[in-house]
């Protein structure tokens, strides 16, 4: 298996060394060289991200969906959710490009940050997303759609659940309220009305 993987990461890079010099006609087979290698090899994959990234930076601006949220999803499906916040939280450069400088944004990913503990990256992906002035969604509507996610996640606690397990539910109470806090310091920040009406009937049980 490990000599199969090695052929198969070969075969993949020198397709990868052709694509490159053309990013913009190869940019979905890139994504997908770029996914493929990550499950064999992930710092390898990471390398060649950063240098699509970086030699594609006007494509990102315009079109950016392939090398940055689509390359997220693809990552995820062949890596997992976590595994890919983890290639955030540890590369600032790439976090710059995917949600600083690309007009495709994800909220879902955002989401992901908070929901697994990653605060501190949840709140730079927040502030690099609310001066990208690429973006093709408004702040308004990417913080409403995290809003969402947070509210679907932990909507059980507020439910009545004779049965439940007092000592757990304590335990994702602190954590609800932890990520509810900033949360609300986004809403605070936004100057839709509408959404932030809408996102008050959301995070009600929080406000």
């Amino acid at each position: 298996m490990v000599k199969k993987n090695k052929d198969k990461e070969a075969l993949l890079l020198q397709s990868f060394e052709i694509l490159k010099t053309n990013l913009e006609d190869n940019e979905s087979k890139i994504q997908e060289i770029i996914a493929k290698i990550a499950k064999i090899n992930t710092s390898l994959a990471i390398e060649m991200w950063k240098f699509v990234l970086t030699n594609g930076e006007s494509m990102i601006k315009k079109d950016g969906y392939s090398f940055t949220s689509g390359m997220l999803y693809q990552l995820e499906r062949k890596i997992g959710n976590e595994e890919v916040i983890i290639i955030l939280n540890e590369n600032n450069d790439i976090l710059e490009y995917v949600y600083g400088k690309s007009n495709s944004i994800y909220a879902s990913y955002i989401w992901d940050a908070l929901k697994y503990g990653y605060l501190e990256l949840a709140e730079k992906m927040y502030v690099l997303v609310k001066k990208n002035r690429y973006k093709e969604e408004s702040l308004s509507s990417i913080v409403e759609e995290i809003c969402e996610s947070f509210a679907n996640e932990f909507e059980y606690i507020h439910d009545v659940d004779e049965d439940e397990d007092e000592e757990n539910n304590e335990e994702d109470e602190l954590r609800a309220n932890e990520v509810a806090s900033i949360l609300l310091k986004w809403v605070s920040a936004l100057k839709n009305k509408e959404a932030k009406a809408r996102i008050s009937v959301t995070l009600i049980d929080y406000i």
